[in-house]
């Protein structure tokens, strides 16, 4: 099977770093930048191979070349390698938009770029080391007075920096950290962290306990850059699966912050799969629906699966959901697989829903105590993702303007309801997503996979993952004579008010399953009719944590008699 698009025209976005980057403009560069920045820089865009000798290298740069150093950085054959996309993703980074302007890059150019290299995500980058990054994002983080804090945790340090990057990449040198392209033996860093107070729910320690935690189950294998995968498609639709969970939750203590498990949930999935108009079939989302049903029935999720809805009709069955309280539902995951272009889902007749009036659906007052996450596997405009730089594109690189509209007077409206949402879309504004026609969706297959690897699992690791194991996906697109090689997605969520983490965790629907094959065994090598009964209702009672269970003993003891 061949690849496919859904989309209306197909066009790759435009990538000018090599054209318009070159050694010339070290001197227009380095004038505009200051110690920090380039420390930030050369931190940055360090390879993995070079991690052990960077600290003495930079040092070594900044003695001698005060005024010179990034040109001294980037003429090394270490550092060589994709240097032009390295150094233009760090000025991104690090804001220094000045810089970028006087490289010639367009305020629309540099919208792409940052939409490209997901600067604000820890766990993304086509061009850096990713743990580097989200390292840069703690030194960001940290005020002067705790990066000092930070630094005399780390004893034996007989060095003296104002900037923490150094530290860093000296604590590497001396291995009281490990750092990898996918993963980093962080245990002392964060150590150190939880005892300045640091946010351990902020988005920053998130993430380097992520890395922390792949180095210490051995998940170093890296997915392949060039997938060999020619089942995959594009829809070309607005990712908008959305989940709902309600607050009236059991509460679990972990390190001593409220996390939330759900009673009794609920996923709800739209499944447009054939539609009346231009767009075309969605081959392989039926694959999505089996894997999102296997997946949460093994969390204890009730299911329903709405197929082929008209506009009208998904208006009312999103409207329905507020139905859904009386049967104490406290979580509610909504998923939208469909065509779509910016900002909308396509649904069977053709018409468009866009995500805010998917939100103000279920974002009712009835629903208001209620977590709602919304998952949607569409696309949000025309552009495929890449990670090469082949030269620029023919494509016309449009910019969005502000909105015209402005207001002398203040509108109220009673917003409680828009509590506890979040939505999670396959991928960023104005990209397509990938289908495998095969095998379903990247984004649906990839955080179906992840909530099965783990028996329980916040959302926030759980979004984290996800987008860090999509992004790193790569696969080839076909349309005609036509192939698009190393094809990149990027999750994001795109509205997040949730008032608390909560967990996915799996629920046996047997609890005395493991006692009831036990007895099995113990019937078998007894004989004793008599001790085997008493210890089947024992068991029995102790799991079900009932003493009602006279039913359930009968049926047992008939089932071996």
């Amino acid at each position: 099977m061949s690849l496919e698009t859904d989309a209306i025209s197909c066009s790759q976005m435009a990538n000018m770093s090599k054209d318009k980057i070159n050694f010339t403009i070290f001197p227009t560069i380095e004038n505009n930048l200051d110690r920090q920045e380039k420390i930030s820089i050369m931190f940055l865009s360090t390879s993995e191979k070079n991690l052990l000798q960077a600290y003495k290298i930079i040092t070594d740069l900044l003695e001698k070349y005060e005024n010179n150093v990034l040109y001294q950085w980037f003429s090394m054959d270490i550092n060589k390698e994709n240097w032009e996309e390295k150094l233009l993703e760090s000025l991104l980074l690090i804001k220094n938009f000045q810089v970028i302007r006087e490289l010639g890059f367009t305020g629309s150019e540099e919208e792409l770029f940052r939409k490209q290299f997901q600067i604000n995500e820890r766990e993304v980058s086509p061009n850096l080391n990713r743990v580097l990054k989200s390292l840069y994002f703690l030194c960001d983080d940290l005020s002067d007075e705790e990066t000092k804090k930070l630094v005399s945790q780390f004893e034996g340090i007989d060095i003296h920096h104002e900037e923490l990057e150094l530290y860093l990449l000296h604590w590497i040198q001396i291995n009281c950290i490990t750092v990898s392209e996918s993963s980093g033996n962080l245990k002392t860093l964060l150590q150190h962290l939880k005892k300045m107070h640091f946010d351990i729910d902020s988005k920053t320690y998130l993430s380097l306990e992520n890395w922390n935690e792949r180095e210490k189950r051995n998940e170093i294998s890296k997915i392949p850059r060039n997938m060999q995968d020619a089942l995959q498609s594009l829809d070309n639709s607005l990712p908008m699966d959305d989940s709902f969970t309600e607050t009236r939750v059991n509460k679990v203590v972990q390190n001593k912050d409220e996390i939330y498990d759900f009673k009794k949930g609920l996923c709800f999935i739209i499944n447009e799969e054939k539609f009346d108009t231009r767009w075309g079939k969605r081959e392989g989302s039926q694959k999505d629906v089996e894997k999102l049903k296997e997946t949460f029935e093994k969390f204890g999720y009730d299911i329903i699966v709405e197929k082929n809805l008209t506009e009208k009709e998904i208006r009312e069955k999103l409207k329905s959901l507020s139905n859904y309280t009386k049967k104490n539902y406290d979580c509610i995951v909504l998923c939208i697989l469909s065509h779509g272009e910016k900002r909308t889902i396509v649904t069977k007749d053709g018409k468009s829903l866009s995500l805010d009036d998917i939100r103000n659906l279920i974002c009712t007052m009835q629903l208001k105590n209620v977590v709602k996450i919304v998952l949607v596997q569409a696309c949000q405009g025309e552009y495929l993702g890449h990670d090469t730089t082949d030269g620029p594109s023919s494509e016309e690189i449009l910019s969005v303007s502000d909105s015209p509209y402005k207001q002398s007077t203040h509108k109220l409206m009673n917003n409680i309801q828009f509590a506890d949402l979040a939505m999670f879309v396959a991928t960023i504004k104005n990209f397509k997503s990938i289908r495998n026609t095969g095998q379903g969706s990247w984004f649906i297959q990839t955080l179906c996979k992840v909530l099965e690897d783990e028996e329980r699992i916040t959302w926030k690791k759980l979004s984290l993952k996800v987008k860090n194991i999509v992004s790193n996906q790569r696969g080839e697109v076909c349309e005609g004579k036509m192939r698009y090689p190393n094809i990149t997605q990027i999750p994001e969520i795109v509205e997040d008010s949730l008032t608390k983490d909560f967990i996915f965790q799996k629920r046996n629907a047997f609890p005395w399953i493991n006692d009831y094959t036990s007895l099995l065994l113990i019937k078998c090598l007894t004989g004793n009719s008599f001790n085997f009964k008493f210890s089947c209702r024992f068991f029995v009672a102790k799991s079900m944590k009932t003493n009602n269970t006279k039913t359930i003993y009968s049926k047992v003891v008939s089932d071996f008699n």
